[in-house]
């Protein structure tokens, strides 16, 4: 198992324990240090630990194909610097550079890994200026585009953000969501299709609005999978705007709040969207979807992807709608898919 960016060593606590051999690096030299002072006891069953200080994008002195696993946590752009003085500490780098430095990460990853084996990795958004960073979205891309398929996308709630008092009162006055998630990405080097049939119809656009509903306000949003549309437009409704509008239902884009329950028409309604007066509300709903293959086609990212430059529309939110549909009864070598997103948008221009 590979840790690129090792840290304290906390995956390579586990896979001592678990007696598996791990491959830890890490840019920081204290971070090693502490790490090897953490590994400092006897385990009957301990796998071998190989502790290095190194760079991420530069793994030569591993073979290509000689890894089992790969699983690591990158830092978040420069949100927080992990080193002082490192020049080649990715944590000093603002998004765009961290982007292009984060690709050759993803690079060395798909060299070193073994064939349909799997590269693990938890990355998170930011916020700046009021508005969500996508940076997950962009990371996640950055290793698509380095070869992997995703095999499972797991979402990772944050059980410590305050959703009371002062955060939870200048999440309504200033209208921002805290965010509460990550995203724990499964990757998999594999040579199988992800190809996935655009054709997408809404069979059921039944919804009421709930006029007592909790106010959410953080990032994720909790609720049974029965009603969780009923939820998520009464939220919508509550925190942008009464006056909205389901745009499947009769391509209506005069309402403040406008609500898109993504299908086959996506261009089209783009197109719609863009003739709208500014400062209104998009929220897009979207799927991660299960292909036959068993790998995981993201209509979030798919929709993120074909609006990143758009210079009418600016994402604002990503929100994760969490749907307590657990079944363990019902064990398959893949995860259940328990979740959907919301993709908030503004129209600027």
């Amino acid at each position: 198992m590979l840790d690129y960016f090792c840290g304290s060593g906390t995956t390579a606590v586990e896979c001592k324990l678990l007696n598996r051999n791990f491959i830890g690096i890490d840019i920081n030299e204290k971070a090693i240090e502490l790490a090897k002072e953490n590994l400092n006891f006897e385990y009957l069953f301990g796998g071998d630990v190989d502790l290095r200080v190194g760079d991420a994008r530069n793994l030569s002195f591993l073979e290509d194909s000689s890894v089992d696993l790969i699983c690591s946590h990158p830092p978040y752009s420069n949100i927080i610097n992990y080193t002082f003085d490192n020049e080649h500490d990715l944590s000093h780098l603002d998004t765009e550079n961290f982007l292009n430095e984060i690709k050759k990460v993803a690079d060395e990853s798909y060299r070193v890994l073994k064939d349909e084996k799997f590269c693990a990795i938890l990355i998170g958004d930011m916020r700046k200026n009021k508005l969500v960073v996508p940076l997950g979205f962009w990371t996640i891309d950055k290793y698509l585009q380095a070869g992997f398929k995703i095999k499972e996308i797991i979402i990772k709630r944050q059980h410590n953000c305050k959703t009371t008092g002062f955060w939870y009162n200048n999440s309504i006055k200033y209208n921002f969501l805290l965010l509460a998630h990550e995203y724990l990405v499964v990757f998999q080097k594999t040579d199988r299709s992800d190809s996935f049939d655009e054709e997408k119809n809404i069979a059921d656009l039944s919804y009421s609005v709930i006029d007592d509903i909790y106010f959410e306000s953080t990032s994720v949003w909790i609720s049974n999978s029965s009603n969780y549309l009923d939820n998520a437009i009464s939220n919508l409704v509550k925190r942008y705007s009464k006056n909205f509008c389901i745009y499947n239902i009769n391509n209506d884009i005069t309402a403040n709040l406008v609500v898109y329950l993504l299908d086959n028409k996506f261009e089209e309604f783009i197109n719609d969207i863009q003739k709208a007066n500014n400062n209104r509300i998009v929220a897009i709903l979207c799927n991660d979807n299960r292909l036959d293959n068993g790998l995981v086609r993201s209509e979030s990212i798919f929709v993120e992807q074909k609006l990143r430059n758009n210079e009418y529309l600016k994402i604002k939110e990503i929100i994760i709608l969490a749907l307590n549909t657990i079944n363990e009864t019902n064990i398959t070598e893949n995860l259940n898919i328990n979740h959907k997103y919301l993709l908030i948008y503004q129209k600027v221009k």
